[in-house]
């Protein structure tokens, strides 16, 4: 009586995990350079409108400094980004007139940030004082 060999199922060659594993690093790093690549693009956009973009800090005890009573976790960029020249965001600074779209698009590539708004400025018509 002949036993059957056993089948092996996911039986895979070295080469092939070291193609796929590969393949996958390849799609991180894709990814994350397209993260910077928006950040950079949003940054440029910010500050040719009269916005500003501030970096964040960062306490000995790992909370992030800012003005609020509510201490933050400070927010730890990968590797890869942080090798492809972005940084971490603590605040934006808002041009005046902004559309709920673009605010939304500064959001999403900022989203540890917080949005500050300036307040419009006044006209003409309010500063002058009638005697």
């Amino acid at each position: 009586m002949t036993t059957s060999p056993k089948r092996r199922w996911l039986r895979f060659s070295l080469l092939t995990l070291c193609i796929f594993g590969g393949a996958v690093f390849v799609c991180w790093v894709g990814v994350e350079a397209n993260l910077v690549h928006e950040c950079r693009s949003v940054r440029n956009w910010l500050q040719s409108q009269g916005g500003d973009v501030y970096p964040m800090r960062q306490r000995r005890d790992g909370t992030r400094i800012n003005c609020d009573v509510t201490l933050r976790p400070f927010v730890s960029l990968s590797i890869v980004r942080k090798s492809l020249g972005d940084y971490a965001v603590e605040s934006v600074l808002l041009p005046q007139i902004v559309s709920a779209d673009e605010r939304d698009r500064v959001k999403a590539a900022f989203p540890e940030s917080d949005l500050i708004e300036l307040p419009s400025q006044p006209s003409d018509r309010n500063l002058s004082r009638d005697p």
